[in-house]
């Protein structure tokens, strides 16, 4: 009478092992996944900086050129 129960019980341990091994399969894939979309994140996230840096040059550039600017108007009695 026992291996009737014991049968079954092994049955349904052995469905949740199948069913807990494709859970860890998925959840392996999500990781990979998700790592990826960090990694690209990331990059996305340095350029951001790398154009900030260049946007912050070309305005000291283009402050440096307003003073020549002045100065040569100065220079040239042009200032109103």
């Amino acid at each position: 009478m026992t291996d009737g129960p014991e049968n079954l019980m092994l049955t349904f341990l052995r469905r949740i092992d199948t069913r807990i091994g494709v859970i860890e399969s998925v959840l392996r894939e999500h990781t990979t996944r998700l790592a990826h979309i960090d990694e690209v994140l990331g990059q996305v996230q340095r350029r951001q900086v790398l154009d900030a840096e260049r946007l912050a040059m070309e305005g000291v550039r283009l402050d440096r050129h307003a003073t020549d600017i002045e100065r040569l108007k100065r220079r040239a009695d042009l200032l109103d």
